[in-house]
């Protein structure tokens, strides 16, 4: 019989609110919608608590009748605000697992932090707009809705929801974008990081000291389909290429060295992809460890 777990009480442990918003498209418990589940079913919050953290488990659901996307995902929004705004008052960290990415604008509503920063990773830019879409998955338009670049009127019913600034925002290991993306980034301040340059100390380090100095607060967002799908397959959208884990885990870590971590996303894990398990087991460490950066740096 194995030994049991080392239990961690430092008092020092941030409490976490973990907010599970387990929908995709505006179904629940479908595609990706089923990762938030499986990642709470495969013990994240007795994982957390076991170092110590005093965890609140809280589902949020869309209060409408008929899942159409757009009207379904900013529902959603509207919750995760609310959920992330007690989280905010009570002096938890607000960890929201979704379906998908455009949740993260429910969570910065809910944060509504001066000069908050954004540190994206994703395969994909999420930076079409309605007028440059060519799937109209919501989803593909995410981080533009975010920095206030499309579905403004839509977002803006999302109470507190402002903007984050292109010039704090970092997308990162997006290698997989299309021809209105990168002419959108060609003209944005978002600063940018390939894979390549998440690996080079020297390019992390100057891209987030410039997005980052002097930010009021530091949002993560991971969508787990930045993962090399050679090393771990998280959803149906994943690419060859990505982040290796180790890599993931130190870019997140980097941004949370630079500014005041107020909140992470972790997105778009779909456990039919996920075969072997990895990418599961990568999400739930790496969850372990942001959550874990001390309060100094925080």
């Amino acid at each position: 019989m194995s030994a049991p777990a080392a239990v961690h009480t430092s008092v020092d442990r941030r409490p976490v609110r973990v907010i599970v918003a387990p929908y995709d498209s505006g179904y629940r418990g479908r595609r990706m919608g089923r990762g938030p589940l499986a990642l709470v079913e495969a013990g994240l919050v007795e994982r957390l608590r076991d170092h110590g953290h005093a965890v609140t488990l809280e589902e949020v659901e869309p209060p409408v009748d008929f899942p159409a996307e757009i009207a379904s995902a900013f529902a959603l929004c509207r919750a995760i605000a609310t959920a992330v705004r007690q989280a905010v008052r009570l002096g938890e960290l607000p960890v929201l697992l979704s379906g998908n990415c455009i949740g993260t604008v429910g969570v910065v509503a809910g944060l509504h932090c001066p000069d908050l920063a954004l540190v994206w990773a994703d395969a994909h830019g999420d930076l079409h707009t309605p007028e440059t879409t060519t799937s109209g998955f919501l989803d593909g338009m995410a981080l533009a809705t975010a920095v206030g670049l499309g579905w403004t009127h839509m977002a803006a019913s999302v109470p507190g929801f402002q903007p984050v600034s292109e010039a704090r925002t970092v997308l990162a290991a997006a290698h997989r974008l299309d021809t209105a993306e990168r002419e959108l980034l060609r003209r944005s301040p978002i600063r940018c990081l390939s894979v390549e340059d998440v690996g080079d100390e020297a390019r992390l380090a100057e891209e987030l000291d410039g997005a980052l100095h002097g930010a009021g607060g530091l949002h993560v967002h991971v969508d787990l389909d930045a993962l090399d799908s050679g090393i771990a397959r998280a959803n149906g959208y994943a690419e060859p290429d990505g982040l290796r884990p180790e890599r993931l885990d130190r870019l997140v870590h980097a941004a949370a060295e630079r500014a005041p971590l107020t909140s992470v996303t972790l997105a778009s894990y779909d456990p039919e992809y996920d075969t072997d398990g990895a990418a599961g087991r990568i999400a739930l460490a790496l969850l372990e460890q942001v959550v874990r950066v001390p309060l100094a740096a925080a």
